[in-house]
């Protein structure tokens, strides 16, 4: 199963193209890479988070990170549970803040800008994605 969507607006040809090259795994560890570039910039509490989903990355299977974020239910509503430390689910959680702070740096940092728009497209991307 790939996780290439053609036609998905919220995601642009450069990040369709890269993503169809490789693993959605691989394609969220390098944007973690991209924004831990700009550290210098975040404070601790998010340093450490994007340290804790990398690592998390490391020691899963391309096989389980997919069972993790491919947003199957199995149970009804009322039995599910949120994996709160699902790694989108965790960049999720700090997508606000790092938009700011891309935001408030996009004339000296770019390429962090960049960064946030690909993990916003991803986690939009996740959120709309229905399968035929």
């Amino acid at each position: 199963m790939s996780f290439s969507q053609k036609g998905n607006s919220k995601l642009g040809y450069h990040e369709e193209r890269t993503m169809q090259a490789m693993s959605r795994k691989d394609y969220v560890s390098a944007i973690i890479e991209n924004l831990e570039k700009h550290s210098d910039l975040m404070t601790p509490q998010l340093r450490g988070l994007l340290s804790e989903v990398k690592n998390n990355l490391q020691t899963m299977s391309e096989e389980g990170f997919l069972q993790r974020t491919d947003g199957v239910v199995t149970q009804p509503a009322s039995e599910q549970t949120v994996d709160a430390k699902a790694p989108l689910i965790q960049l999720a959680g700090v997508q606000d803040e790092l938009k700011r702070l891309a935001d408030a740096n996009e004339a000296v940092r770019p390429e962090l800008k960049s960064a946030v728009a690909q993990l916003e497209g991803l986690i939009g991307s996740s959120e709309s994605y229905f399968p035929e």
